[in-house]
């Protein structure tokens, strides 16, 4: 699974808005916040709860049910992740570009929504249909038209740019480990980013 360079993004943006509003939106959303195609419209989980000191708790199944309406609001969502990521309460994207612009169409999305109501009522299977659709319209690789390589995209694009924590925090990585494969660089380009940092 390969990530998206800002062009190859722009055009695949541009196909999901064509397809539909939604697909666009979980697509922006998937590379603002690094989400992962189950915790935007939801699927069966398990999770531990708690037990007395010194034993394990039981698992439990449940369903996430996806992103709430609830869940935004006052220009910040709250991200209740899924497979040991951390949770995280993240602020909208606002852009003057409209295809970037997050905050606005999903606070638009949220006011038709009842406050306990996922946003996105797509099974993932349909989610992968439509991206797949985007991705041949956008004329880029299908195996990048998935919302796990939007999360991929936000990690390459961003890597050289902020602090590996910054990076960490923003996909909610537990362990650096996950977050420091976007920082694999050349000996070539180490060098040269060391060059400019101590050229004060």
């Amino acid at each position: 699974m390969q990530a998206l360079t800002r062009e190859e993004l722009t055009k695949f943006l541009t196909a999901c808005l064509a397809l539909s509003e939604q697909t666009w939106l979980m697509a922006l959303m998937a590379v603002d916040h690094g989400f992962r195609v189950s915790e935007l419209c939801g699927r069966w989980a398990v999770k531990r709860v708690k037990a007395g000191k010194g034993k394990k708790g039981k698992k439990i199944r449940y369903f996430h049910k996806g992103i709430l309406a609830r869940e935004v609001r006052d220009g910040y969502i709250s991200i209740r992740a899924l497979k040991g990521s951390e949770n995280a309460r993240e602020p909208l994207v606002s852009n003057p570009n409209p295809l970037f612009d997050e905050r606005t169409a999903l606070e638009k999305l949220v006011l038709i929504t009842p406050p306990n109501e996922p946003l996105f009522k797509l099974e993932r299977t349909t989610v992968w249909r439509h991206f797949q659709r985007a991705g041949r319209a956008a004329g880029i690789a299908l195996s990048s038209a998935h919302v796990r390589a939007m999360k991929h995209t936000l990690g390459t694009l961003t890597a050289e740019k902020v602090p590996v924590k910054v990076l960490q925090k923003r996909m909610r990585h537990k362990n650096p480990k996950s977050t420091m494969a976007y920082y694999d660089v050349s000996d070539e380009r180490v060098a040269s980013l060391i060059e400019a940092a101590l050229e004060l």
